[in-house]
């Protein structure tokens, strides 16, 4: 694989996650815009680091304590509010973690450390663990295959009214899956059925046959997809 090469101010703070990280012993598998970069064929700007981390909803205290000690300030957010659910704060605060933000309003780049409660999260971390890719300055990182990658971007546009219909994560997918022929289909076939993901209509009309029938089946199973 060609390296990514982000800012070296985002990858020094990548760095510094990931030897977090692995001092705690917490596995881990990078995700979000890097490996975006090498999967699509061509960079795109990034506002954060996204990692995958072998974290339960039941230990949301050591997400933050990790974000907290990085030097940002964390907040989560639930399954509701992902959704955009906000009618009832409390109730969507009180829904299921799924990811830990850190942020800081003197730091360029923020921290999103995505939890197994993810639905796509538990596959996709294992799987990662045997994808590395190298790093100047850090080494080896694993990273999400195209098709995990791939899946946490359908799932986001399905189930984040805000990414519905964001064009850099359509782009993101539409590219993904041009630039890499030998991607596993039945996997990711697979996954999109258990998940009851849709592939943006653009992409749909342009993707493997198999992928294009199973958007369209999954789309008929729920009326109320209209990307």
């Amino acid at each position: 694989m060609n390296e990514p090469n982000p800012l070296p101010v985002l990858l020094a703070l990548l760095g510094r996650v990931c030897d977090v990280l692995r001092k705690q012993g917490i596995q881990f598998g990078l995700a979000g815009g890097i490996p975006a970069d090498l999967y699509r064929g061509e960079p795109r700007s990034t506002g954060d680091i996204d990692l995958v981390v072998a974290i339960d909803e039941e230990n949301v205290a050591k997400a933050k304590e990790i974000i907290g000690y990085l030097g940002y300030s964390a907040a989560v957010a639930t399954e509701a509010m992902l959704q955009g659910d906000t009618r009832f704060r409390r109730k969507a605060k009180r829904s299921r973690p799924q990811i830990v933000i850190g942020r800081h309003p003197e730091k360029p780049y923020g921290i999103d450390l995505l939890l197994l409660s993810l639905p796509w999260a538990r596959d996709a971390l294992r799987r990662a663990q045997s994808n590395l890719i190298r790093i100047t300055g850090i080494g080896q990182v694993p990273c999400l295959t195209v098709e995990d990658l791939i899946i946490s971007k359908l799932f986001a546009i399905k189930n984040n009214s805000e990414r519905r219909y964001k064009k850099s994560d359509i782009s993101d997918v539409a590219l993904m899956l041009e630039n890499n022929p030998g991607v596993d289909l039945n996997y990711l076939s697979d996954s999109m059925e258990k998940l009851e993901l849709v592939l943006p209509k653009g992409v749909e009309q342009e993707a493997d046959p198999l992928l294009s029938r199973l958007s369209r089946r999954n789309r008929r199973r729920n009326r109320g997809i209209d990307y």
